[in-house]
């Protein structure tokens, strides 16, 4: 089985992107704290990198913006890749099956500056079938957290 799912902030707003052949993807990040921290009492945060295609990337770029809050169902997913310096490396980036945004950072066009906005239903966007009843049960505990941190 390779099922990943996580939960946490973007951090940089999603661009889309075409592939040579003409489908659209785009890449994110999501920032995911653990739940313990260093020897200093610093929080430890961890990078996913993200990978998805066609709808979903027009869907994501649309709405995922740096500070949004989401929870992504993908599978792993390994590249080969070149550096510029010749060497190769191999790459791990998860492909996203489903997600769901909680928590959407928006900018005010007319002032500028940073808004908040916590949609009255969750926007989501999944490849045709419903989620498992332990990634619902997941996802109702994140909505949940998020809401507390926004009081």
């Amino acid at each position: 089985m390779n099922k990943v799912i996580i939960s946490g902030t973007s951090t940089k707003d999603t661009e889309l992107q075409t592939s040579a052949n003409g489908t659209p993807y785009c890449r994110f990040t999501l920032a995911v704290n653990r739940d313990y921290n260093d020897e200093e009492g610093n929080p430890i945060t961890d990078f996913f990198n993200f990978v998805v295609f066609k709808q979903q990337a027009e869907f994501l770029a649309k709405y995922l913006t740096k500070g949004s809050k989401a929870c992504v169902e993908g599978t792993l997913i390994t590249t080969d890749r070149e550096l510029k310096d010749g060497s190769r490396i191999k790459q791990i980036d998860i492909r996203v099956k489903n997600v769901e945004l909680f928590y959407i950072k928006r900018r005010d066009q007319q002032q500028g500056c940073p808004r908040y906005h916590l949609p009255y239903e969750r926007i989501s966007h999944q490849r045709g079938h419903q989620s498992s009843q332990c990634y619902r049960r997941i996802q109702q505990r994140v909505l949940q957290g998020i809401q507390q941190q926004v009081r």
